[in-house]
């Protein structure tokens, strides 16, 4: 194998560590957030629930940070994936500007709605991504001599 195409093969393995990064720290959002959606349809719409809801829908906000800080490290590899891209730029506009104030149950409900959507439609995208990915680095194993069976 020539030096060139192992630097490719390289750049393609690396590009897909990014994906299956950002792809868990999608998919850690989308269970707390589906979690979050059933506690709060279990329970009513009172003002001491409000409080403990809260403090639920914090972690989703750091897992949202968590998100962000693979998605800088996702951009740094030059992978681009517009509803990746997108989604991690506007997603601050979801949240209160104020640390202090409390959400409401709709407004929980909303976003946490909103964001299990979201991360679905994103995993999807990343893991056909993934797939373009692997078929790129199947063609240079094969153009080189190496062939797996057991390959798509």
């Amino acid at each position: 194998m020539n030096e060139e195409a192992r630097n490719e093969l390289r750049l393609l393995e690396s590009k897909n560590v990014r994906i299956f990064q950002i792809m868990g720290a999608l998919k850690l959002l989308n269970n707390k957030v589906k979690s979050f959606v059933m506690k709060l349809e279990r329970t009513a719409a009172e003002e001491q629930n409000d409080l403990l809801l809260n403090q639920s829908f914090g972690e989703i906000i750091n897992d949202i940070r968590f998100f962000k800080e693979e998605h800088k490290r996702f951009v740094d590899s030059d992978l681009y994936i517009p509803i990746v891209d997108k989604f991690a730029n506007n997603v601050d506009r979801l949240f209160h500007s104020d640390t202090q104030e409390l959400y409401t149950h709709t407004e929980m409900r909303r976003i946490s709605v909103y964001l299990y959507r979201m991360s679905d439609m994103m995993i999807r995208e990343l893991m056909q991504s993934k797939s373009e990915i692997e078929q790129k680095i199947h063609a240079i194993h094969l153009a080189n001599g190496k062939y797996y069976f057991n390959r798509k």
